[in-house]
């Protein structure tokens, strides 16, 4: 046999059972295939030790230098890892991560070795979450400039020959790039299609920390927020699973806010704006008290009305658990609780003195309502009757105290001239002889039997009409 025919058996004999291997014929398991060897040797950024990235970019630091390519490959992939005790990142110096980006500028013209800088420049700016609570002045402005920088010169990779698949990816989802980001998720996502992020995600290996998880759940906000009211609303329970951590997504504090910022003034839009319930709790607790934090609402919020339907919600919540929880008799003090949330858009502050009884309770009801009030959380020294708590109010120039027990009559003082300091921890509700308060004596059965305590004497000022009717003096 001739030598050649000899190699051409062999060779027949050796990859005719490849060949004929089932999975050729089978789409699903060549796609399996595929995707492995993509995962293996196809990704956007090398994997490198990090001792030798770290010890990069330590000497970087220090000597503002980086005598070879590998070294310069090392400090674009090492833009956003936090080094040293101080907490050091190079994406936040001012001065080097300038001079790193000169010189990947500076490899355009050796194609092969900017790819490389390109590649760990884009992870970089995927790792470095510009939604922190604690992002760094001088990196929000340094992210900024890398996406201008990775944008402008997206034309120059999408050469690379044979195609990388993570090219052929960023070039798809150009928006991450842009100004708007994830706005083109959002939209999917809130229409219930998850194939363009996961394409995204998948494709450049974009970790579970990046900014662009968040980016996306702001994105799905807006794009809630753009339905109209009844498909809002309809999407409004979702939306706040997402922003409070019941969704597995952990949003930073800063985009938790913007998020219930951007809810809050939508459905403050809606030409039906019941209490929602979830979306008070939420409010309140993400961005504060509305009425005490009212510079964390102008700041994020800047919206009045929204405010205020927040501010109204919560009042009442308040008022209604304060009769629910620390009344004498909750059941028969419902009169008390409807005549004063008439009052609620008047109400310019509130306290809540609780005698020892309630102040120490370890029960479930006695802690929520604490955790509730909060800053609002006053102890009563009311000497014997360790039960005894109060609801303290101001309105307009008057301040009220209305007790919790049906016994006692409600006080109004003169806001300017109060015989108590509610700047205090604790307080002791009383009068002074010279200027004693009025009794507000509600038209109602269960206070028809109020047993005042106060000293007798007229009161040194007149109540607003709409109050004086329900009033009498001491």
């Amino acid at each position: 046999m001739h030598v050649l025919d000899s190699l051409r058996l062999r060779i027949n004999q050796t990859f005719s059972a490849a060949l004929h291997d089932a999975a050729w014929g089978r789409p699903q398991l060549m796609s399996k295939a595929l995707e492995e060897v993509c995962s293996a040797f196809d990704t956007p950024a090398d994997t490198i030790s990090q001792r030798s990235i770290e010890k990069t970019l330590l000497t970087f630091r220090r000597s503002s230098e980086l005598p070879a390519f590998l070294d310069l490959k090392y400090a674009c992939l090492g833009i956003s890892h936090i080094i040293e005790d101080d907490g050091w990142r190079l994406i936040e110096d001012n001065e080097l991560f300038p001079l790193l980006m000169r010189k990947v500028d500076a490899e355009k013209l050796k194609f092969h070795q900017f790819l490389k800088c390109y590649q760990g420049l884009l992870s970089g700016y995927f790792d470095y979450n510009i939604f922190a609570d604690d992002v760094a002045e001088a990196g929000q402005k340094n992210w900024e400039s890398l996406r201008r920088f990775l944008l402008d010169h997206l034309h120059l990779i999408q050469r690379a020959m044979p195609a990388h698949r993570w090219v052929h990816v960023i070039s798809e989802h150009m928006n991450l790039l842009s100004e708007n980001l994830c706005d083109r998720y959002g939209l999917a996502l809130a229409q219930g299609d998850c194939n363009e992020l996961k394409s995204a995600l998948e494709g450049l290996f974009i970790p579970r920390n990046s900014w662009v998880w968040e980016a996306t759940v702001l994105a799905r906000i807006n794009a809630v927020c753009s339905f109209g009211d009844d498909e809002f609303k309809g999407h409004l329970e979702r939306c706040l699973a997402m922003i409070t951590h019941n969704s597995g997504i952990m949003p930073s504090e800063i985009l938790k806010k913007k998020c219930i910022a951007r809810i809050v003034s939508r459905y403050a839009q809606c030409v039906s704006r019941p209490e929602h319930t979830s979306l008070r709790d939420s409010a309140v607790t993400i961005i504060g008290n509305p009425w005490i934090n009212r510079a964390a609402w102008d700041a994020f919020v800047n919206d009045e009305t929204a405010r205020e339907l927040i501010n109204g919600w919560f009042k009442r919540r308040l008022i209604t658990e304060f009769f629910r929880v620390l009344s004498e008799d909750p059941s028969a003090d419902k009169k008390r609780l409807q005549y004063w949330l008439r009052f609620v858009p008047k109400i310019e502050d509130m306290w809540f003195a609780l005698g020892p009884h309630a102040f120490t309770h370890p029960g479930a009801d006695f802690k929520d309502f604490r955790k509730l009030a909060q800053d609002r959380i006053l102890a009563l020294e009311n000497g014997d009757k360790p039960q005894t708590n109060a609801l303290i109010m101001r309105i307009d120039e008057y301040v009220f105290v209305e007790f919790g027990t049906t016994r006692n009559s409600c006080l109004v003082f003169k806001s300017n001239n109060l015989p108590f300091d509610l700047d205090n921890k604790w307080i002791y509700i009383g009068s002074r002889p010279s200027e004693q308060p009025y009794k507000l004596l509600l038209k109602h059965a269960l206070r028809q039997d109020i047993i005042d305590t106060t000293r007798e004497a007229k009161p040194s000022s007149k109540l607003s009409p709409k109050l004086r009717k329900h009033a009498i003096p001491s």
